[in-house]
């Protein structure tokens, strides 16, 4: 890879991934505050998870500003691997933070009392949250085909898993506000799980 190429790439990768920051920020604020006052576990814990993008985010920006790097005494094969790495760790994380969700989804199951109906001002959340997380997937996606980046690859998947496991908070959400109350809950759940095998 030439230096100008290189610089193009860096300069990309870190252009798609502010931007990824910015929104992951502005959704995580929204679906936490209006999960807790319009009383949907799932939409917290899809924000919870959204907040936990941030981490990868970081790690992203990390690893593109480490992997550019040419080789030197202590890296005699470049820094190209910490893209790997990191992509291992981002892996890992993804894996932790569905099982926590879980846990909590299914421990308030057990207590009748915390089961709540969502207002409906948390379906709109949702819906903004899909469309959010697709429009992300498709932009790094074609950064990370364009300049072979295999950590902005896998956060661009990382985008689209978010936007379908929002499809499953959009349904919990809508069964409990139609009478079913234990939906949100377990949407809650299959979310965690879901975030748990993508991991």
């Amino acid at each position: 890879m030439d230096i100008e190429s290189g610089e193009q790439r860096k300069i990309a990768g870190k252009r798609v991934t502010y931007t990824s920051i910015i929104v992951n920020t502005l959704l995580s604020a929204g679906q936490l505050f209006l999960g807790i006052v319009g009383n949907s576990q799932a939409l917290v814990a899809d924000g919870i998870h959204t907040l936990s993008d941030l981490t990868t985010d970081a790690l992203v920006l990390y690893a593109i500003w480490q992997g550019n790097k040419e080789a030197d005494d202590d890296h005699p094969y470049g820094h190209g691997r910490i893209e790997t790495a990191a992509t291992v760790f981002l892996g890992l994380l993804l894996a932790f933070v569905g099982l926590a969700i879980a846990i909590n989804a299914a421990l308030r199951l057990t207590v009748p009392a915390t089961i709540l109906t969502p207002a409906p001002i948390t379906l709109v959340m949702t819906v903004i949250t899909i469309f959010s997380k697709e429009g992300l997937f498709r932009y790094t996606i074609r950064i990370a085909d364009r300049y072979k980046s295999t950590i902005l690859r896998a956060n661009a998947w990382h985008h689209r898993s978010d936007a379908i496991s929002s499809i499953v908070v959009l349904i919990g959400i809508g069964g409990s506000i139609m009478g079913l109350p234990y939906f949100d809950a377990l949407a809650a759940i299959v979310l965690g799980t879901m975030i748990v095998r993508m991991g």
